[in-house]
C-alpha cells in the first residue's frame, strides 16, 4: 500500500505525522528559496542590498540541515498519527461491499444506517495495516494485523479516516443544540448516530473528497494541503510569505537565530500539538496585557443610556460574540467601552466565553486521555499566585479557589483565575493557534451538518436499508 500520503479529513495531517523538514533538499533548493526571500523583500523595501539579504536567507535555510530546529510538539504526537476509519470493511482488504445500481453495476454505497468505526495505525496509501483495540488479547498485544481501506483515488470506495483526536474533537465541537432535529421528511438515511451523518455527509456531496489527498473541496484547510505533494515531507510548500523573515533580518538576526521566524513563514505550527496549554510567564518576565483605553463621560453624555442594561443582559448578549466583534463593539461608544472592557466585567465575559461560547475550544476534551489532566494541571499554575495570596492572608478570604476543586472543571471559571492573561498566552501559542485552527474546522463542518439536516442529500449515492 505504498506510494503515497492521504491527509486527515479535519486536520489535513497525514497518519505520518506531518512533515519533518523545511525542504527536501537543503544544499540543492536553498539557493532558489534564498533567492525567492530576497527578491519579495527586495520588492517591499528596494534600498535593501539584494546580496546581503540572499546570503542571510540561504545561511539560516542551510541551518535546517545542521540543526535539531523542529519545535518540539511536531511529529511526536499519537493524536494524529492513529485515526478512526468510518465507513464499511467487509472484504478481505477492508473495503466495502458495494450494491448494484439500476443498471446492475456495483456502484451504490451501503448507507450510515450500520457505519462501522475502526481504532487504525500504520497508515500509507490511504490506508492502514493495523487495528488497534482497548484491551489486550490472549498475547497482550493491543494491536492486530488487518487492511483498512480508506483511499479516495478509489472512486469506489466511501471509507474515510480522521485523526483519533481529531475525530474527538469533532464530536465535541459540533453544536449540537445548534442543529436542527432530524427530519423523516428530509431525504437522508433516518435515526442516524453521529458517526452515520458525518458518513453520509462526506458521501453525498456533490463535490467528493479530492482524489489524491482525500480532502474535502468546500473545507478550508488553512493551505496545509499544499505540504502533501504525494508524500507529506516538506513545511516550505506552505509557505504563504515571508514577513517573519524580512522582519527578522531588519533586527539583525542571522544563522540559527532566524530559525523562529522561518518557522512562523512556513506554517510549522499547523502540525503542532494542539494540547500544549501555556503556563504562566517566570516572574516579571511576562508580556504586557492590552491597555484599554478609558474616556471621560460627562453628565449630560447620551451614552450613558447603556447604563441601563442590566449586567446579566449585557453578558448574555457579550459571550456569543467573537472576540474581534465584542472589542469592536466595544469601540463605539464610551458607555460601552467602559463597561465591555472594565476589569471585573471584561474578565466575567472571558470566562463565559471559554465556557459555554466561541472561546470554547480552548477548553480540554474529556474523550481525549490525558488532555482533561494536562489542562488543569496548567490552570493550578496560573491560580498559584492567587493560592498564595488566600493562603497568607490572616483576615480570610471569599476565593472560590479551594483545595477540593482542584479536581474539578471550575479551576478556569474560578473568581481568581486570571482570564485575560491566559488567553493573552493562548494567542500567542502554537500548540492553541493550531487548537483554534481544528476549531475552525470543526465550525465548518458544523454549517455541512446544518445544511445536511435542513436539505438530506446533495447527491444519493446510497442503496437504502429503509
Amino acid at each position: 500500500m505504498g506510494g503515497y500520503d492521504q491527509l486527515c479529513i479535519l486536520c489535513g495531517i497525514a497518519p505520518s505525522g506531518g512533515p519533518s523538514q523545511l525542504f527536501t533538499d537543503p544544499c540543492d533548493e536553498a539557493d532558489s528559496l534564498a533567492a525567492q526571500i530576497a527578491s519579495k523583500i527586495i520588492l517591499a523595501d528596494p534600498s535593501q542590498d539584494y546580496s546581503s539579504i540572499f546570503q542571510i536567507a540561504q545561511d539560516a535555510l542551510l541551518e535546517t540541515d545542521e540543526t535539531e530546529w523542529v519545535p518540539k510538539g511536531i511529529r511526536d504526537w499519537s493524536g494524529f498519527q492513529t485515526c478512526v476509519a468510518v465507513g464499511y470493511f467487509d472484504n478481505e482488504d477492508g473495503a466495502a461491499c458495494l450494491f448494484p445500481d439500476d443498471q446492475g453495476r456495483d456502484s451504490l454505497f451501503p448507507d450510515g444506517s450500520k457505519v462501522q468505526l475502526r481504532h487504525v495505525s500504520d497508515g500509507s496509501a490511504g490506508g492502514f495495516t493495523s487495528i488497534l483495540s482497548d484491551t489486550a488479547d490472549a498475547n497482550g498485544q493491543f494491536k492486530k494485523a488487518c487492511l483498512t481501506h480508506c483511499t479516495s483515488r478509489d472512486p469506489k470506495n466511501p471509507n474515510f479516516f480522521v485523526s483519533e483526536a481529531c475525530y474527538h474533537y469533532l464530536e465535541a465541537w459540533i453544536t449540537a443544540s445548534a442543529l436542527p432535529p432530524q427530519c423523516s421528511d428530509v431525504p437522508y438515511t433516518p435515526g442516524l448516530n453521529f458517526a452515520g451523518e458525518l458518513y453520509e455527509i462526506v458521501n453525498s456531496r456533490t463535490e467528493v473528497r479530492e482524489r489524491l489527498k482525500g480532502l474535502l473541496p468546500c473545507i478550508n484547510y488553512s493551505g496545509i494541503e499544499e505540504t502533501c505533494e504525494q508524500y507529506q515531507e516538506d513545511f516550505q510548500p506552505s509557505s504563504q510569505g515571508f514577513q517573519h523573515i524580512a522582519s527578522g533580518i531588519e533586527e539583525g538576526l542571522t544563522g540559527e537565530d532566524l530559525l523562529p521566524h522561518l518557522i512562523q513563514d512556513f506554517q510549522c505550527w499547523m502540525f503542532m500539538r494542539p494540547d500544549i496549554w501555556p503556563s504562566p510567564p517566570d516572574s516579571g518576565a511576562g508580556s504586557e496585557l492590552p491597555d484599554f483605553t478609558h474616556y471621560h463621560l460627562g453628565m449630560d453624555s447620551k451614552d450613558v443610556l447603556f447604563d441601563n442594561m442590566s449586567a446579566d443582559v449585557l453578558l448574555t448578549i457579550a459571550r456569543d460574540l467573537p472576540l474581534p466583534s465584542y472589542f469592536a463593539l466595544s469601540a463605539t461608544c464610551k458607555s460601552l467601552r467602559r463597561r465591555l472592557t472594565g476589569p471585573v466585567f471584561l474578565d466575567c465575559v472571558l470566562k463565559k466565553m471559554m465556557a459555554l461560547g466561541p472561546l470554547r475550544w480552548i477548553m480540554p476534551i474529556g474523550t481525549i486521555a490525558g488532555e482533561t489532566d494536562r489542562a488543569f494541571s496548567i490552570a493550578k499554575e496560573w491560580l498559584k499566585p492567587a493560592i498564595s495570596d488566600d493562603q497568607g492572608s490572616d483576615t480570610g478570604s471569599n476565593s472560590t479557589v479551594a483545595k477540593d476543586d482542584y479536581a474539578e472543571r471550575h479551576l478556569f471559571h474560578s473568581t481568581d483565575f486570571p482570564a485575560l492573561a491566559f488567553l493573552h498566552a493562548c494567542f500567542a501559542s502554537d500548540s492553541m493557534r493550531n487548537r483554534q485552527r481544528l476549531w475552525g474546522i470543526a465550525k465548518q463542518f458544523e454549517v455541512l451538518w446544518r445544511d445536511f439536516r435542513l436539505h438530506g442529500w446533495e447527491v444519493d449515492r446510497f442503496r437504502h436499508s429503509y
